[in-house]
């Protein structure tokens, strides 16, 4: 009998190993937004926790795409993605997060449920940030509410006569190069309030994009601060004004923590959610914060939000098997490629040519102009796909929830 019930012994202790490990309870995470630093700790969090994201959007918009988007709409095929397209980022809730306790949000669904708790053991804020005015960080409820929006920027383009862009940073200089370059014969006109282009960048990396833009023809004004005055119109603090058919803002970005302001989320004097090396909210164990909205002093952009994402899911997973005496990486601003040159970063400009610092410029300076990379890069959309199969998909055809291309 012992050489009969030895064997069932030890197949009855794999099968109790089995179902101990189907029922232990996976710590719940709750993530409050679904941009690129939300989705990609979501995914990072696969098989480790139980995950439920909180987002005000029924869709997720890849926003190195964005500009493209106004001058090529079909493009919005591959920028705007359904959620539910997106594997493995747990459970996704259409609501907004209204307010953040010690254990538990309170999501407001509107006319569906109204206001209710939602509990969590780790909580991790992405909010990311919207400009003050302007159709390129907006709020839609829908990708077809969004899908019409583009049509009607396209439509506006297509139309005018003269283009006004306000802010000399990354996305106003992507802005003017892609107008002027994809649509000629438009006049373009770029202010910035400061002395140069790019102006928190090493200055080579300004000056090679304005000298870039005023060969194409866009009229660049440094120095050059405005106050609107109309629709379409602009007048500097020196008296000189400005026109144009189409206006768009690219400063003004704000974290978007109003619902945080009365609460126990430590904020700055911007707004800005204060964190750690770590990401972790400072004098809170059990809530980090990532992307856009945190006050780590670095340009905020999408691949840095998302290079928190992934951090932020080792450092959970970590702190979920070891407690808190688990040792977590620190967060090194821009991306943690400081050793190399200070900062890392790339933009196009147009069609085929960009800035690129950082990463490849070394290689790419002893080969020639550097220009081609970045162009190739975002302007091919090999970006826009490449983030795209970070999140686990294929081509918009391929996904299970394709949108329909406007006409």
């Amino acid at each position: 009998m012992h050489k009969v019930t030895e064997p069932i012994q030890y197949i009855s202790d794999q099968l109790l190993a089995q179902i101990a490990a189907l029922c232990k309870t996976l710590p719940k995470v709750v993530v409050v937004g679904a941009g690129p630093a939300g989705l990609n700790l979501a995914r990072g969090l696969k098989g480790h926790a139980d995950v439920t994201i909180v987002d005000g959007k029924g869709y997720h918009e890849l926003n190195s795409g964005t500009l493209q988007t106004f001058i090529t709409p079909h493009h919005g095929k591959k920028v705007l993605i359904d959620y539910r397209s997106i594997p493995d980022i747990g459970k996704v809730i259409n609501g907004k997060v209204v307010s953040v306790h010690k254990g538990y949000v309170t999501v407001d669904n509107g006319a569906y449920t109204g206001q209710w708790d939602l509990e969590y053991d780790w909580l991790v804020l992405a909010p990311g940030s919207s400009y003050a005015d302007g159709p390129i960080k907006t709020f839609c409820s829908s990708a077809e509410e969004r899908q019409a929006m583009i049509q009607q920027e396209h439509a506006k383009l297509a139309a005018a006569k003269t283009i006004l862009v306000i802010g000399g940073g990354i996305v106003g200089v992507e802005l003017a190069g892609e107008v002027v370059t994809k649509l000629p014969g438009k006049r373009v006109v770029l202010l910035t309030s400061g002395p140069r282009l790019i102006a928190d960048k090493p200055s080579d990396i300004g000056g090679r994009a304005k000298e870039f833009l005023e060969r194409q023809g866009v009229e660049v004004h440094v120095n050059t601060r405005v106050t609107k005055t109309g629709e379409g119109e602009y007048v500097s603090t020196i008296g000189r004004t400005f026109e144009a058919d189409v206006v768009y803002m690219t400063v003004g970005g704000t974290p978007n923590t109003r619902f945080l302001e009365k609460g126990i989320i430590p904020l700055d004097s911007k707004g800005f959610i204060m964190v750690n090396e770590h990401l972790q909210v400072k004098g809170l164990h059990n809530v980090y914060a990532i992307g856009d909205a945190t006050d780590v002093k670095e340009t905020k952009l999408g691949y840095l939000a998302a290079g928190h994402g992934r951090l932020t899911a080792l450092n959970l997973i970590q702190r979920f098997q070891k407690g808190d005496a688990a040792a977590q990486q620190a967060w090194i601003p821009f991306g943690g490629f400081e050793f190399l040159t200070g900062q890392a970063m790339l933009f196009t400009l147009g069609r085929a040519d960009g800035v690129s610092q950082g990463w490849f410029t070394a290689w790419l300076t002893m080969m020639g102009p550097d220009g081609w990379f970045p162009g190739w890069l975002k302007a091919k959309e090999q970006y826009t796909t490449t983030t795209r199969r970070g999140l686990g998909l294929g081509e918009p055809e391929a996904d299970g929830h394709p949108l329909v291309e406007a006409t």
